[in-house]
């Protein structure tokens, strides 16, 4: 995958993401919708398709248990949880405060980054 202007696809073709401003441009299924933050879209898509899947995680280490879906309801739901855990134990940034996330590379690292994007932080890793 190709770097063109510091945007890379993800999952779906008509979502781009640009990596230095945290900022989505949506194409479809929602054409109102373009360069607003990617947690603001995480909602949109939380409030209008609930149940559409953002990805898998595994139930557990061993690949036969299988896996569980996360829909974007649960995404958004996590991002809000940890966005109201980081204003009450951390507090509101002030100015371009920069919040240092240092875990496994999993889901948990985009419910944090797009919490601290929704508060105002930045997201060192």
């Amino acid at each position: 995958m190709e770097a063109k202007n510091n945007c890379l696809p993800l999952t779906h073709r008509h979502i781009i993401f640009n990596l230095e401003t945290a900022m989505v441009s949506v194409k479809h299924p929602f054409p109102g919708l373009s360069k607003k933050l990617l947690a603001a879209e995480v909602d949109a898509f939380a409030k209008n398709d609930p149940g559409r899947r953002f990805g898998l995680i595994p139930k557990s280490v061993q690949v036969e248990d299988g896996f569980r879906e996360i829909t974007f309801r649960d995404l958004s739901r996590a991002v809000n949880a940890t966005a109201w855990w980081i204003e009450k134990y951390i507090g509101k940034p002030t100015q371009e405060d920069t919040i240092a996330y240092l875990a496994n590379n999993d889901i948990r690292y985009i419910i944090v980054m797009l919490a601290a994007h929704k508060l105002g932080y930045t997201v060192g890793h």
